[in-house]
This record gives structure tokens, C-alpha cells and sequence, in this order.
């Protein structure tokens, strides 16, 4: 047997008769008894220049030096790599298209779980191997059995923070899957329905953990397909996360106008003979709110897909949009959530009436997009603006709506339909002249019918004044009872010591003052942007200015310009770079505002000037 002797470098020398050596070849030194040194140089740190190890020449066959030797995580990170390297080269060759189908979904299964693991993902990411994954399964979507395996892989890479390594032909095969309907059974063998069936259950496991942690929420284990996969994928890429060379390519390969397509069919099903939401309608509504989710992030500050969709099919889209709009704020009041309750049609974790305030907010939300342009073309709100329904739902929305929503969604809808009126009059002229003639009715009391006319009819542009005066009044005493919380805190602290203060006092007394700080920011940012709705109306209009000057308690803007200018300090603090130059047109109507005002007072004192000299002329008079 062959032992093998590793030297310590540190020894400093070993015992021997070290005075009559005879050296020979290739650093070997031999003593005067016969035996064999095998010596060398010492690493850095040691405390000698030389260490040996003493062996007799009889027994010096039976060791071996082993020489540059790892350390332990050099060893480990190797092994590591072997593997991850074994595993890719398994994978790869066991997707190739040579082999047989099922080959192929367990292949594809078994990366599927592989890619549950952090390190193994970032693994596939540092050495950009899940293009060639994804290129061994190009043709998935031709082959229904492998098309729900190739999905759950795109899925499972997709639940990372960090983008996803894709390239054209792996968003196409995406693409394709999701138009890959897996649960069609129909002339398919009963081998291969079992066969589906068998991989589905494994996929359910796996959906199962990725929902443990956090994620894919919204995902129906119970309805799991290639195409529900796809979608969500899809989502959770361009969720923030895309670039634009991603938006362009999706619009390109076609991905855009399958979504169009999906929202079409989706919706003829709500016809307005809509009694009551089954399963398979909320199923097919929260379709629609997956797809406009994907629609509203590939739109975002993109106008080539703005565009495209305004002009899709002569403007299907922006019809089918406003159909939606149109149901959704009529069901939403029907179905309220100030107080959820617990429905047999769950879906995605929702009821009904949350699952309508989700589609509601996210189609305004595809609405700002499509209304929304840097510059003064402004397609979006000309084509949209000329429609009589856009002005009456969103008013309601702003002003009727939010009692009918749970809390941490009222102030959300009451912004987003102030977008929305800012991003319409804006640019446009007709459009701001739409809104003012725009009736809104008054405020209901009780438990009155939200839909009788009996009501009488007040004009928007004074809703919107009246909404502004009674949020910054809110603001105001919310600031005041803050600081009334802050002082009573202050005295009873100096009355008893520091020590003897209770902890549960200063927490109860830390979560008012954080809650009352929310509230406040929210009534002062609701006022904002109706004075900067207000502000745009006014602008090149003095028949507009006068009438809402005399809407105004004082005669002036001087309270909507002090809000105003409040909120561009806030913003100044905490907004980005790109955000803040989009704040140009809101000092442009802070300085119209102050401009105005001041032509008025000096209008006004030259009035009173020729008052006092025709006065003066008269008592010169006698008169």
C-alpha cells in the first residue's frame, strides 16, 4: 500500500543528522544512514526557510509527495462547478429534439425543479445557459405534452428579481405557448392523457412551493395550462423589469396583438344583461386583468405601442377598453368591499367585488398610458377625449366611487382618475371644454339609488373646486391634530421621566402621529392635482378663469398656488431625476396662476384709483 505524506511548511526543521548530506537529483537529499529527506522551500509566513520530512530509503517506495495542494473552498467550488457543468450537459442533451417526447418532459421537469434552487439559477445566469435551454425547446409549442413542461421551465426562471436572460427566439417561443391550449383532450390518446395528467401533478407540487414563498399569487392551481403559465411569465417580465428593446420586440413578434385578441374574446362574454358573476366569468375577468396588466407595462413611457394600439383594427382596442370601463363602473357599486366577505367564487385569492375593483383600476391605469404623451400630439386623449362616457365615468369614479371601496383602495382610485382628467386636458383645448360641460350629480346621502336622475346636476369644474377646498381643509386639521398629538406627548414627558414612560405609550403615540402623516400627505396631494386639473382649464380661456374665479371664496388662486407649490417641494425631495422634468407643465401652471392673480390686483387697484379720482372730481364739484 502507497501512503501519501503531506508536509506542514511551518515545521521549522526535522530531527537528523543534517551536517553530512549527500544531494541528489531533483531536490532529494539523502543522510549518511541511508535515509531519504525530502525537503523544499517554505510558503510565506512559515517560520523557516526549508521544512523536511525523513524517510529510510528501505521503506521511501511506500510514499509519495503530494505537491500543490487545494484549499478546502477551491475544492468545493470545483466540485460545485463539475456539477453544475454534469447537469447542464444532461439537460441540454436529453432536450434535444432527437428524442422521444416524453424523454423530453421529464428532462424538462427535472430542470423545472432543478431551477427551484438560488445557486443553480445563478449558476445558469452567470454562464448564459438558459438561452441554449430555451433553444433546445423551440419547437415545445407543436406538441401539447411538452408545451405545459417548457412553460413551467420559463416559469420557474421567471420568479427571480433579476431579469430574465432571453433573446428574440425565446420570447417567440413564449409567445407561441401562449396560444398552446393544453387541456384540449380532444383525439388525444388515453396514454397520453395520463401521461399529462401525471406531469401536471408534479407541476401542481411545484407551483405549490413557489406560492409558499410569496410568489405567483394570482396563479389557479387548478387550471394549470401552457398558456396560463406563458401569461404569467409574461407578466412577471415585463413587470418593471423589461427594457425597451423587449417592449419593441413583443410588439414586433406579435405578442401585443395576441393580447388584443385575448381581451376580445374575453370580454364579449360580459354582455350588459349581466345578471350575476360565475366562476367561469370571474375566471375569464381576471384573464382580462392579467392581460391589460401586461398591456398597461409594455405602454408605460413606450409610444410605438401607445400608437399601435390606438390604431389597431381601425381602434378595437380603445372600444373594447371603454366597454370594460363602462361594466366595471357599473358592477363595482353592486358589489362593494368596504367590508369583504367570504364568497364561494374565489379566484386568484379574490371575490367578486375585489376582482372587479382590480379590473377597474388597472383599466385606467392602461387608459393613462394610452392618453399619456410627452409632447403636444397628444393621439391618445384626441381620440379618446371625444367620448361623452370618458368624462361621466371617470367623474364618477373621482367623486362617488371611493364609498363604495375598501380603504387602502380609495385613495388609489381617486388619484388615478386625476391622472387621467390631467392627461385629457392637457394638450387639448376640445378637451377641456368637454370636461366643463360635463354634469355630475349632487352627493347622495344614505342608502338613495346611485342611479336615479332625480338628482339635481352641478357642473364638474365646480366639483372639482368644491373637492379641492374640502381636501386642503382635511390637510389642514389633520396637520393641526398632529401637531396638538405631538405637544400633548411633549407635556407628559417632562411631567414624568424618561425611564418611567411606558413603551407601548410611545409606539401608540409613533403609529397616530405615522397615520395621521398618511392622511395628510393623501388630502394634500388630492387637492394638488385638482388645482393643477383647475390650472390647465383656465389656461388660454378667460370665459373658463372667470367662471371659476367666482367659484373661488376669495376672488383668487392664491390657495390652490401655495398647494401647488407644496407639492413641487415634496417632489423636488423625493422624486427622480426623469420624474422631475415632468413637473415643467406644473410650474408652468403655478406661474400662470400667480400671473393671473397679479393682473387682477393691479386691475383692481387702478379701478380703485379712478374710484378715489372721480370721487375727488365731485367734491371739487360740490357734488
Amino acid at each position: 500500500m502507497i501512503a501519501f505524506l503531506l508536509w506542514n511548511t511551518n515545521t521549522s526543521k526535522v530531527s537528523g543528522d543534517e551536517d553530512t548530506h549527500a544531494r541528489g537529483s531533483g531536490g532529494r537529499e539523502y543522510g549518511s544512514n541511508g535515509e531519504k529527506r525530502i525537503g523544499g522551500k517554505a510558503r510565506s509566513g512559515s517560520t523557516s526557510s526549508f521544512a523536511f520530512i525523513l524517510a529510510r530509503r528501505l521503506i521511501f517506495s511506500y510514499y509519495t509527495v503530494v505537491k500543490n495542494v487545494k484549499k478546502t473552498h477551491q475544492l468545493q467550488e470545483s466540485g460545485e462547478f463539475q456539477e453544475f457543468n454534469d447537469d447542464v450537459e444532461y439537460f441540454l442533451d436529453a432536450l434535444r429534439s432527437s428524442y422521444p417526447v416524453p424523454t423530453r418532459c421529464l428532462a424538462a421537469l427535472n430542470l423545472a425543479q432543478k431551477c427551484m434552487v438560488p445557486s443553480f439559477r445563478m449558476h445558469l445566469r452567470a454562464h448564459g445557459t438558459v438561452i441554449k435551454f430555451f433553444s433546445a425547446l423551440s419547437d415545445a409549442h407543436s406538441d401539447h405534452r411538452l408545451a405545459i413542461c417548457a412553460a413551467t421551465v420559463m416559469f420557474m426562471l421567471s420568479q427571480d428579481r433579476l431579469n430574465m436572460d432571453l433573446d428574440r427566439d425565446s420570447l417567440e417561443l413564449m409567445l407561441n405557448l401562449l396560444d398552446t391550449d393544453a387541456d384540449t383532450n380532444e383525439d388525444v390518446p388515453s396514454l397520453d392523457v395520463a401521461f399529462i395528467s401525471q406531469n401536471k401533478k408534479k407541476i401542481r407540487e411545484l407551483c405549490q412551493d413557489i406560492q409558499k414563498k410569496g410568489h405567483a399569487k394570482h396563479l389557479n392551481l387548478e387550471n394549470i395550462n401552457a398558456g396560463h403559465l406563458a401569461m404569467e411569465t409574461l407578466l412577471s417580465l415585463t413587470s418593471k423589469r423589461a427594457g425597451e428593446w423587449f417592449k419593441e420586440e413583443l410588439r414586433e413578434l406579435g405578442g401585443v396583438e395576441h393580447l388584443v385578441r385575448t381581451i376580445t374574446s374575453c370580454t364579449e362574454a360580459f354582455s350588459p344583461e349581466l345578471e350575476t358573476w360565475t366562476h367561469p366569468l370571474l375566471e375569464k375577468l381576471s384573464k382580462v386583468d392579467r392581460c391589460l396588466k401586461v398591456i398597461e407595462n409594455v405602454t408605460h413611457q413606450n409610444t410605438a405601442n401607445q400608437e399601435y394600439l390606438l390604431r389597431y383594427q381601425a381602434g378595437i382596442f380603445p372600444e373594447k377598453l371603454m366597454s370594460l370601463y363602462r361594466m366595471c363602473h357599473v358592477e363595482v357599486p353592486l358589489y362593494p368591499t368596504v367590508e369583504v366577505k367570504i364568497e364561494n367564487t374565489l379566484v386568484g385569492g379574490m371575490s367578486s367585488g375585489q376582482l372587479l375593483v382590480q379590473t377597474l383600476l388597472t383599466t385606467i391605469k392602461v387608459l393613462i398610458n394610452l392618453t399619456h404623451s410627452s409632447g403636444k400630439e397628444a393621439l391618445g386623449s384626441k381620440l379618446l377625449g371625444n367620448q361623452q362616457d370618458l368624462y361621466d365615468i371617470t367623474l364618477y369614479c373621482l367623486l362617488t366611487m371611493p364609498r363604495y371601496l375598501a380603504v387602502d383602495k380609495k385613495f388609489e382610485l381617486i388619484i388615478l382618475a386625476c391622472c387621467l382628467l390631467l392627461n385629457l386636458v392637457e394638450h387639448s383645448k376640445f378637451n377641456r371644454i368637454m370636461l366643463r360641460k360635463t354634469k355630475v350629480p349632487e352627493e347622495l346621502d344614505g342608502d338613495e339609488n346611485i342611479f336615479s336622475c332625480s338628482g339635481e346636476k352641478k357642473g364638474a369644474m365646480q366639483a372639482l373646486v368644491e373637492l379641492f377646498y374640502r381636501s386642503e381643509e382635511s390637510a389642514r386639521q389633520q396637520e393641526a391634530h398632529t401637531n396638538d398629538i405631538i405637544e400633548h406627548d411633549l407635556t407628559e414627558q417632562s411631567k414624568q421621566k424618561d425611564e418611567d414612560k411606558k413603551e407601548d405609550e410611545i409606539e401608540e403615540t409613533v403609529a397616530k402621529l405615522l397615520q395621521k402623516a398618511g392622511h395628510h400627505m393623501e388630502d394634500t396631494l388630492i387637492a394638488a392635482y385638482t388645482a393643477l386639473i383647475t390650472g390647465y382649464c383656465i389656461m388660454e380661456d378667460e370665459d373658463c378663469e372667470a367662471e371659476i374665479r367666482a367659484m373661488l371664496p376669495d376672488g383668487n388662486f392664491s390657495l390652490m398656488v401655495t398647494v401647488l407649490k407644496k407639492f413641487l417641494r415634496f417632489m423636488d425631495l423625493t422624486a427622480s431625476t426623469s420624474l422631475l422634468r415632468s413637473l415643467k407643465p406644473t410650474e408652468r401652471v403655478v406661474k400662470h396662476m400667480e400671473k393671473l392673480d397679479q393682473e387682477s390686483d393691479d386691475e383692481a387697484e387702478n379701478e380703485r384709483k379712478k374710484q378715489e379720482a372721480k370721487e375727488l372730481e365731485l367734491d371739487a364739484f360740490g357734488f
